[in-house]
């Protein structure tokens, strides 16, 4: 498998959208790396999401771990501040290593996509992730926003 780890956000998206997209990419597996996998968006909330991605002959992992803790959210909401928000996310992976080494594992057996809320991956704790991902592996890991 190439390497090439896959981010998505489902803002603005509707469910048959979204699994459009993920069908047209080839992903085979969702990486939910959201800390709380619940969403006030019909079919986003993580059992609800993982029924209907298994349905579509997608797997489901959660990996809560991986999330952005409440009080690092609340820094990004009031402050506006990425560059602080981003330093304290990388503080968090790097107490987090053989999370991720296992999903760089993962990536190379599966085409995964990392999955969190927002659409711009730009704003969003998946890039900084998916950057982590490509440091560590080290071998010319492409990264992918959908």
């Amino acid at each position: 498998m190439e390497g090439i780890v896959y981010t998505i956000g489902y803002e603005g998206q509707t469910t048959e959208g979204f699994i459009e997209k993920l069908h047209t990419n080839s992903i085979q597996t969702i990486i939910d790396v959201r800390q709380k996998p619940v969403s006030r968006k019909k079919g986003f909330s993580g059992k609800t999401l993982e029924h209907i991605l298994s349905k579509n002959d997608i797997k489901y992992i959660s990996c809560k771990e991986l999330g952005v803790p409440k009080n690092i959210r609340e820094v990004i909401q009031k402050e506006k501040n990425l560059l602080t928000f981003t330093n304290e996310y990388e503080r968090i992976l790097e107490t987090k290593i053989d999370i991720v080494k296992d999903l760089i594992n993962h990536i190379y057996k599966e085409r995964c996509c990392l999955l969190c809320f927002e659409k711009k991956y730009s704003e969003c704790h998946r890039s900084i992730l998916a950057w982590n991902i490509k440091q560590i592996d080290g071998n010319g890991m492409r990264i992918k926003h959908l």
